[in-house]
Formats: C-alpha cells, structure tokens, sequence
C-alpha cells in the first residue's frame, strides 16, 4: 500500500557568485501552494518547500524524496542551469565556475532506484532539457517505468522569466489550475505538457517532455468542466455515435413572448429548452457541434440539426460501454 503523495519544491534566486535571478522563489511558492491542494481544498501533496539551497541540501533533500515509497514523488526546481560538454547542472547558490552545482544526472539516479510508483521531474531552468538524457548522447532518453520528465526548454536553449515568474511556471501554473484538465478536472503530466507546449508558440523557447509510463497519475484535481450526470445525456440524446439530433426553434427559450425577439413557430417547449440547456453544455466543451450553422442558436432557430463531435463519439462509446 504506497503512502500519500509527496513533492519536493525549491526554488533559488539569490547566488553569491553569479547573477541573481527575480522570480524563482516566487515560482517555488506558488507551485508549492497549488501542489499542496486541490481546487476543492481537499489535501493533495505532502509538499517540502526550500529557498536558495546549497548543493548539499538539494542533493540531501532529493534523496530523502526518493527514499521514501509514495503513490508519486514530484521534484520541481526553478533556478539557474548550467550545460558544459552535453553535460547538465542546477546551480546551486554557493556555485562558481569551478563548482557547478548537482548534475542532473545524479538526480535521475536517485529517482531511478526510487520505490515510488510514480516518479515526476519538473525543471525550470536553462539547458532542463538535458535531464533525463544519456550522457553519451542528449538525444537519448533514458527512463524507468514511471518516470516522467518536463523541462522549460531544450538542451541548448535558455529560459526566460516574465514579471513574476518564468514564462514556463507561470504556464505550468494555469495548467494546474484547470486550464490542462480533462472533461473530469483531472490534470496530468502529459496534460500539462500539452498546455504550455501550445501556449509557448510565440517564445523562442520549447518545452521537453520525457515520460516512460503506461498511464499517466492525476497530479491535481480541479473543478470538472461539467457535472458527469449532463455527460451521460449523451447516450439518451444521440440514438447512436454517428445519429444526429433535430433541432428547431421550440428549442430557444428567447422564441416566447415573453421576450421581445423575432418570434418563431413551434415556439419555446419547457422540455425542449432543458434539452438544447444541455446541447449548449456539451458544445462548449466540443462534445457536439451544429451542422450547417456556426452556433447552436442558429441550428435550432432555422430547424438544422446537431451531432457528436469525434472526441464525443468517442465519450458516447466509453457511455455505452459502462466506463464513464
């Protein structure tokens, strides 16, 4: 029986040997804050939060990380990185020329030899993208089963912050609070790698993402974009994935006389109008879809129909087949 979940954050802004950085500890707070809970208040991560750390302490407190045999170990760092000779570091505040910080592959190591079932690396810094990679070659992953990587940038790039926060924390935290989740509110790595892979398009700065796993853990839950009782009204509404559903404008609560709008016959139906409620909530997460009009408004008042949408034929079937 794996104990709770654990996440070791740290975040380090102030070196004494080389430049400062400006938001790294704010990056660390905030992820640590959102980590900590789920957008229900309810616990979510055992979180260990540290500021401008010491290489001995980074490499002390990794290791007290993945020694320990949770559901999901979560390491998040955000500060300087360094690259020399395909090789990479976290730059640890006491760091100079000559002392580079931890190697990143000492912290793989530790992670590979962990019991956890689930193991998540998240870097923040310049030249993350060689976590993860073999020393011989930068284009080589090498990951056990239940490791998963996401890094700010590439091997040979820098990341940048902006205002409070680096470019891809200030993404990772949208992500978390529901901008990568599922139609559940679920969020996973590779939901949140998703999300701030599209959001970093303009940026001269791309995202990596590393994973060996057969099925990706939640790391936050947030509030689901509908209530699972409106989702299963698919199966009742559609007689099967590919059918469509006729609309007309008895289905517009506004087409009463009660409003003052151009009025069409039939005119608004109190079952209908509960129906095309529900339509509406299932366009708006790209459940359905009208044919031959732009909006839903628009179908029913000129009496097209609506259909399922690929991704709703597909949750139809997971209906159907009793997985939802």
């Amino acid at each position: 029986m794996f104990s709770r979940r654990k996440a070791l954050i740290v975040g380090n802004d102030h070196y004494s040997k080389v430049t400062s950085l400006n938001c790294c500890i704010n990056d660390a707070d905030s992820i640590a804050t959102i980590l900590s809970r789920h957008s229900d208040d309810s616990p979510d991560f055992d979180v260990e939060l540290l500021k401008d750390v010491t290489a001995d302490e980074l490499r002390a407190n990794c290791k007290k990380l993945f020694d320990s045999d949770p559901e999901i170990a979560l390491f998040y760092y955000s500060g300087h990185g360094y690259s020399v000779s395909g090789q990479g570091y976290l730059v640890t505040v006491e760091c100079d020329v000559d002392n580079r910080g931890v190697d990143m592959n000492d912290i793989l190591e530790l992670a590979i030899k962990s019991k956890a079932k689930n193991k998540v690396i998240i870097i923040d810094a310049c030249h993350s993208g060689l976590m993860g990679s073999s020393p011989l070659d930068t284009n080589i992953s090498r990951l056990p089963d239940g490791m998963t990587v996401i890094t700010s940038s590439r091997s040979g790039e820098l990341s940048l912050e902006c205002g409070k926060h680096g470019i891809f924390t200030e993404l990772l935290i949208e992500a978390l609070d529901g901008g990568a989740s599922d139609l559940f509110g679920n969020v996973t790595a590779g939901s949140i790698y998703a999300y701030i892979d599209r959001s970093l398009g303009p940026w001269d700065q791309r995202p990596v993402f590393k994973t060996n796993v057969s099925s990706f853990v939640v790391i936050r839950n947030t509030e689901p974009h509908m209530d699972v009782g409106t989702l299963r009204e698919i199966q009742y509404l559609f007689k099967d994935a590919n059918s469509e559903y006729a609309l007309d404008p008895s289905f517009e609560f506004t087409n009463s006389p009660g409003y003052t709008v151009g009025l069409k016959e039939p005119y608004a139906d109190e079952k209908n109008v509960r129906i095309f409620k529900i339509m509406q909530k299932l366009a708006s997460v790209n459940l359905v879809r009208p044919k031959g009009e732009d909006h839903l408004y628009f179908a029913a008042m000129n009496s097209k129909s609506c259909e399922l949408t690929s991704y709703g034929k597909y949750i139809y079937r997971l209906l159907k087949e009793g997985k939802i």
